[in-house]
């Protein structure tokens, strides 16, 4: 979807921008982050035209997650420390929900 978008509104439209990072987010929600690599470069590439939508930090995040899990295996403890990284600024702006708390 966010590929159409950007075809027909173009880079500077915020819900191109936006569109591109729920496609990165629904992809490492669903264990598929390596996969849409595309969509998660292409947030950090359209953050300025997020318009408060998300934060450089958190399309720079998503992007070492899917880059971590594009990682093989073996070279993952590699990898970790730009995930942690990318983690850093972003990591007290999310909430735990625990099983124990209502909804």
């Amino acid at each position: 979807a966010w590929q159409l978008a950007e075809a027909k509104w173009g880079a500077s439209n915020p819900n191109t921008a936006g569109l591109a990072f729920n496609a990165a987010w629904s992809a490492a929600l669903s264990g598929k982050s390596a996969e849409r690599i595309d969509a998660a470069r292409r947030a950090v590439e359209l953050t300025t035209s997020a318009r408060d939508a998300f934060t450089l930090q958190e399309a720079q995040f998503l992007l070492a997650y899917a880059e971590y899990f594009a990682t093989p295996l073996a070279d993952r403890d590699r990898a970790a420390p730009k995930l942690a990284i990318a983690a850093l600024p972003v990591e007290g702006t999310w909430t735990i929900i625990s099983s124990s708390t209502p909804c």
